[in-house]
């Protein structure tokens, strides 16, 4: 579709208002970042996009079957906006890499702190509420962005809804839905059931629905995965062309009167299921891992799949279908009188679709510079496992992975790929097999999860994984134990293996843990954004930071620490 010359706005006067073409505004501003979804929101006919790889808010208003630009925001440098919602006059957006809230009227736009990595963002009434990656859940004034409530909650919090008497709040990696009662000490913590041999995985999407909320999340196999060979049919190690990936996608909705919760089936061609939108009685689910003619990236569920009925597809529009010549990832949705509006990345442009048909699409970056790092993480292997699957933005799905090897059967946490430049990190993987990116895309890209090498895939990857910032962990402690703690690990020599802007001297060391009862040394691994980052240990043997420095856990000789002074060097650790 030829691109529009587009019509010129009035200039507003605040501060970050750009009011010219989209395309101008945001050239040059473009950088390569995981995936997130919740970045799209509606008011009738008004949309409002975020766009964190260009920390940019764009409006656009849907005009006769078509989408005309009304105004672009440039935020600072690092603001990363993500969930936003829209009002009658504006919209308000979390910016997880300043810690604040802002609100977008006109040509205005005001910003306040809130907390360390604001996630999820809802509206109650007049007021906000706000959900923290370091587990605040924080209510603000509307108006004047105060904040007039903080209640502290375990971390990893994403999104936020408000329904019934309760607030409802997800958490990314154990895929927990958190019900609270704002007026009381009242806070349930409620999960998707197991199913045989799945168990429930990566919350990527928590919205309002009827009578529920419902939860888009994955489920990931607990039995051993046997990475020795193939079987007959060549089937790679992490899964085939249908339901029996190591990692799917599925639904749960938590109905608001507390009954039980109910799942759907395994969806099949829905990898990543980042967004999710409700409209009446359909819902749409958006799969950025989407790729290729057969995969959905917007999947229309009018009815919940039958748990016990096996793995459904979902009718809906192909990622071709979507996104056209420009390619790109589907990451977002949104509803309006005249149709959905779907926002891609990588490259990034806002699309209209009254479902069958796509009737407009407005790009918002004329090069694709971003592309093939964004692609090679997040595009579906075979149409059933990308990536980020296990590595949700970039970082880690806290889960220990059996797996069956030619060494035997042994247990692997997944690592954190996040805190920029890992590929200063080498060697990969928990016992250092893997000397550099390229083999480490050939071991698990290709070998584990049946995907073909590309060209730029080392070079595109490189620098997506250099801009992913560190998870952020719970709130620190006081200075003075931070301070302590960063004498006891001195004292205690652990900058001798972590050392380093990346935290790790590359090698390969005994420290007396063990590998399924067996003796082993593992490579060292980088300590930045840490507290985040639990289970720790190659086998998540640490369930707190604590218990890593127990000898059974941690092992008997990785440094030697008195037990009085482990709180301090968890303070310490806590603030990597």
């Amino acid at each position: 579709m030829a691109r529009r010359a587009w019509p010129a706005v009035a200039a507003g006067l605040a501060l970050a208002c750009v009011s010219t073409d989209p395309v101008e505004a945001l050239r040059g501003r473009f950088v390569p970042l995981p995936v997130s979804g919740g970045t799209l929101a509606a008011a009738d006919d008004v949309v409002w996009a975020a766009v964190p790889d260009a920390d940019a808010v764009v409006a656009v208003r849907v005009v006769d079957g078509a989408l005309v630009p009304v105004r672009t925001h440039l935020l600072p440098a690092g603001a990363r906006p993500g969930r936003i919602v829209a009002t009658a006059d504006g919209a308000y957006v979390t910016l997880r890499g300043t810690g604040e809230v802002a609100q977008v009227t006109g040509s205005r736009v005001r910003r306040a702190a809130v907390c360390a990595g604001p996630m999820g963002l809802a509206r109650d009434g007049d007021d906000l509420w706000v959900a923290c990656e370091d587990g605040a859940l924080v209510r603000v004034d509307g108006g004047s962005l105060a904040v007039l409530a903080r209640r502290q909650l375990d971390g990893d919090l994403r999104d936020v809804v408000v329904a019934g008497a309760a607030v409802w709040v997800s958490r990314l990696r154990d895929a927990a839905v958190v019900r609270v009662d704002p007026d009381a000490d009242s806070v349930d913590v409620l999960r998707p059931p197991d199913l045989p041999g799945r168990a429930p995985d990566v919350g990527w999407r928590l919205v309002r629905d009827g009578d529920a909320v419902v939860l888009a999340h994955q489920r990931a196999v607990t039995e051993r995965v046997d990475l020795v060979g193939a079987d007959a049919f060549g089937t790679p190690a992490y899964g085939g062309r249908s339901c029996d990936a190591v990692v799917g996608t599925a639904l749960t909705w938590f109905p608001l009167d507390g009954s039980a919760p109910r799942t759907s089936g395994p969806l099949n061609k829905s990898v990543l299921p980042v967004d999710l939108v409700v409209d009446g009685d359909a819902r749409w689910l958006v799969a950025a891992g989407a790729t290729g003619l057969s995969d959905v990236a917007l999947g229309l569920l009018d009815a919940v799949p039958d748990v016990d009925a096996g793995c459904a597809t979902l009718p809906g529009l192909t990622w071709s279908g979507l996104t056209g010549d420009a390619g790109g990832r589907v990451v977002a949705a949104a509803a309006t009188p005249a149709g959905l509006v779907v926002q891609t990345q990588a490259p990034a442009a806002l699309v209209l679709t009254d479902g069958p048909r796509v009737l407009d699409r407005m790009m918002l970056q004329d090069d694709d510079a971003a592309a093939d790092g964004v692609d090679a993480f997040h595009a579906a292997t075979s149409g059933t496992l990308a990536c980020a699957s296990c590595h949700p933005e970039g970082r880690e799905d806290g889960r220990a992975w059996r797996f069956l090897t030619i060494d035997g059967a042994v247990r692997r946490r997944t690592q954190s790929l996040a805190g920029g430049g890992v590929a200063d990190t080498a060697p990969f993987h928990w016992q250092g097999e893997l000397a550099d990116l390229d083999a480490l895309l050939d071991d698990t890209r290709v070998a584990r999860m049946g995907m073909a090498r590309q060209a730029g895939d080392v070079a595109g990857l490189t620098a997506l994984l250099d801009h992913i910032p560190a998870a952020v962990g719970p709130a620190r402690a006081s200075d003075d134990a931070v301070r302590r703690g960063a004498a006891v690990f001195d004292a205690a020599g652990c900058a001798t293996c972590h050392a380093g802007e990346a935290a790790t001297d590359g090698l390969v060391h005994d420290v007396g843990t063990t590998d399924e009862g067996r003796p082993a040394a593992f490579a060292t691994p980088t300590l930045r954004g840490l507290a985040a980052r639990g289970p720790w240990m190659h086998d998540g043997c640490a369930t707190t930071l604590a218990d890593r420095f127990t000898l059974t856990c941690g092992g008997t000789a990785h440094g030697e620490v008195a037990a009085a002074d482990v709180p301090a060097l968890v303070a310490w650790l806590s603030t990597l």
